[in-house]
């Protein structure tokens, strides 16, 4: 009789909660996990995404199966995940721009980064850094600026593109320096490294990993890295916080995992421990550091506070370019 009453009180209790307990006893994942990446197959942040994928599917014991759906400066990426069904089952990696950027560059975006999504990790952050031509007679980020302010709006910097990260983080830094200096937007990355290659150019702003074969091949020159301080993968290419001037500078892109709101805390915390024990196993950390991508791994409260607060330091650098993309 005990064992009756019991079993008909479970049925009763799971009815009137509308069956969360069953719900909290369902293991997850079940079945594979759809990771949309908003950058194009083969980029640097797709081979990252597929090597933490691969680390955290043996733990998850399900596969992490990469979507790719690069273009519009990641809308088409965005957009697709906030659709997605809350249920654990999608998640997407993107960047700084697409979280942070984007709302300054466009009117109307199809999607909104605090209520559309639930932040898991910051997965790996990555400086910038400033180039030149190797033939170029500026040896310093400190010669450039010294160049540009002698001769006002004659010297130039490339892009690839108009509210593009090269852009904005270009931007940053002349506003921190007071830099006179003309921007020159390109349709792409590459277009604008051939550019500095063949001189078109006096200097770019972009990742490492972008051009790094330029680099090794003494093609272009780095004068300084964006990040606080310098890099522990190309320690002797000094900080732009180094130059007069320019104290307390310190910008870096970065890239995270986010799922659709309203997703599961649950499974948003299962998800974070697994990212996070991936981006920091041994093999992945040293792959990334090779790159000059730093291995992060945060809290999703961390990411969410993160967000916010780039974009209202973006905005102010959007705002003052006039650059939009809508």
């Amino acid at each position: 009789m005990i064992a009756i009453w019991s079993r008909l009180f479970t049925v009763a209790f799971v009815l009137f909660t509308g069956g969360n307990v069953i719900a909290q006893t369902v293991p997850y994942p079940t079945k594979p996990v759809r990771m949309i990446v908003a950058f194009a197959a083969g980029s640097g942040p797709d081979i990252v995404a597929r090597l933490i994928s691969q680390n955290a599917s043996t733990s998850l014991g399900q596969p992490l199966l990469v979507d790719n759906r690069p273009g519009a400066n990641g809308l088409l990426a965005l957009e697709a995940a906030a659709k997605a069904a809350p249920d654990g089952y999608t998640i997407a990696f993107a960047d700084v721009g697409h979280l942070s950027i984007n709302p300054s560059l466009y009117a109307r975006l199809p999607y909104d980064p605090d209520r559309d999504f639930a932040p898991v990790t910051i997965a790996y952050a990555t400086p910038f850094y400033v180039f030149v031509n190797s033939k170029s007679p500026y040896r310093s980020l400190a010669d450039l600026i010294a160049a540009a302010k002698a001769s006002p709006n004659t010297l130039t910097h490339g892009s690839a593109g108009n509210g593009s990260l090269t852009h904005i983080f270009m931007e940053q830094l002349k506003q921190k320096l007071e830099i006179p200096i003309n921007h020159v937007p390109f349709k792409s990355g590459p277009q604008m490294a051939a550019a500095l290659l063949s001189g078109d150019v006096d200097s770019a702003v972009t990742g490492m990993a972008a051009v790094r074969g330029m680099v090794d091949q003494g093609r272009i020159r780095p004068l300084a890295v964006t990040s606080g301080k310098r890099s522990s993968s190309f320690p002797n290419i000094p900080a732009v916080s180094e130059t007069k001037g320019a104290e307390g500078f310190d910008s870096s892109t970065w890239v995270a995992f986010i799922a659709p709101s309203n997703t599961d805390a649950g499974i948003i915390n299962r998800l974070n421990t697994e990212l996070v024990k991936a981006v920091n196993a041994p093999e992945v950390r040293a792959k990334l550091l090779a790159q000059s991508f730093e291995p992060w791994g945060t809290s999703p409260e961390y990411l969410r506070a993160r967000m916010r607060d780039d974009r209202n330091v973006y905005s102010r650098i959007v705002k003052a370019t006039g650059a939009r993309l809508d």
